[in-house]
């Protein structure tokens, strides 16, 4: 049985037209700003995915974080994986998640777009990287990404990479 999805964030009130995308290195963060963000994570991808797997990975340390506080809390978090760490040799986008209470507003295509204009503003790689839950490959083909691989399984749900060349 799939537990229900876990709101951590309830909306006080729908979100505002401006965003303000927070963006920092691992170094920079501290423990108030980065533990809301891995609490989104195990919401979603563990407890609400019923998925046990390592979320806390090697990545995090090299990675560039981005979340939204919305009311009080974590609204939606990605991060971005340099070239030079990630085994594809591209940039990466990874860990994209969206709290159950501001899902339906169009705020996961607001945040992938989000990675996709940091990417281009820290690098010159000509195409980014996602490793996609495979029934997403929709959304993120309508974000201009093309499937690059076959589907396989992760951690017991179907993924499969996605490439955006620009």
């Amino acid at each position: 049985m799939k537990p229900e999805c876990v709101i951590l964030n309830p909306p006080l009130k729908m979100m505002t037209k401006t965003m303000n995308w927070i963006w920092k290195n691992y170094n920079d963060l501290s423990v108030a700003e980065f533990y809301p963000c891995l609490r989104l994570r195990s919401a979603v991808f563990v407890v609400e995915q019923n998925c046990v797997y390592e979320d806390l990975d090697d990545y995090d340390a090299v990675a560039h974080h981005c979340w939204l506080l919305q009311n009080q809390g974590v609204a939606a978090y990605l991060r971005m994986i340099p070239a030079a760490h990630h085994a594809s040799g591209l940039p990466a986008l990874g860990r994209i998640v969206v709290d159950a209470g501001y899902r339906d507003q169009g705020l996961g295509r607001k945040l992938v777009l989000e990675g996709l204009r940091y990417i281009k503003s820290v690098t010159t790689a000509p195409s980014v990287f996602i490793s996609a839950q495979h029934h997403l490959q929709g959304f993120y083909g309508s974000l201009g990404f093309q499937a690059s691989s076959k589907p396989y399984d992760e951690d017991g749900i179907l993924h499969i990479d996605m490439i955006q060349t620009y």
